[in-house]
């Protein structure tokens, strides 16, 4: 018994398919793979050391250029501010990060703002009513944000949180 297999344009296009969607998959297998090895051996450095490649290590904020966190109006090097409608589950971001250098002693290190993952303890809350007026700056951040401005139309309460990394606040940097 002889089994003949032939293709046909619907299989072979069906095979390009496969290959051109998994060749991503298979990138970010790979990348994340890689990560892991590197996590695996990543340890602190103190700043001192003037540590190269990728690295954790630790300071100081130092404020390249001012930036004023939203609600509580202190110096930092940048913030996410989270919308919420009141009682919703989901909230909208509206966000600003600068470039800053991390202190360490005599040594300093640039940290590019970049798109970089922040992880930034709440520092201000506020709660704003449908009929309370707002700053000019808050106006003009929350009308970045279109779940903002539907709220504002619908007359529903807001609740605003600040994510920010104030100047001369101690930070972990991980990174290359």
């Amino acid at each position: 018994m002889e089994i003949l297999l032939q293709p046909t344009i619907a299989g072979a296009a069906f095979a390009a398919l496969a290959v051109a969607g998994g060749a991503p998959i298979f990138s970010d297998g790979l990348r994340a793979f890689r990560l892991r090895r590197q996590f695996e051996k990543l340890s602190e450095r103190p700043l001192d050391e003037e540590p190269v490649g990728f690295i954790h290590t630790r300071g100081r904020v130092l404020l390249d250029s001012p930036l004023f966190s939203p609600l509580t109006g202190r110096p930092c090097a940048g913030y996410r501010l989270e919308v919420q409608g009141s009682g919703a589950a989901r909230a909208t971001v509206v966000e600003e990060r600068r470039p800053f250098r991390i202190v360490s002693g005599d040594t300093s290190a640039r940290v590019m703002a970049g798109a970089g993952r922040w992880v930034v303890s709440e520092t201000g809350r506020r709660e704003i009513a449908p009929d309370e007026s707002v700053s000019e700056r808050l106006a003009a951040l929350l009308g970045r944000s279109a779940d903002a401005l539907l709220l504002k139309r619908r007359g529903m309460p807001m609740v605003l949180t600040e994510h920010a990394l104030f100047a001369g606040a101690e930070t972990h940097v991980v990174g290359h």
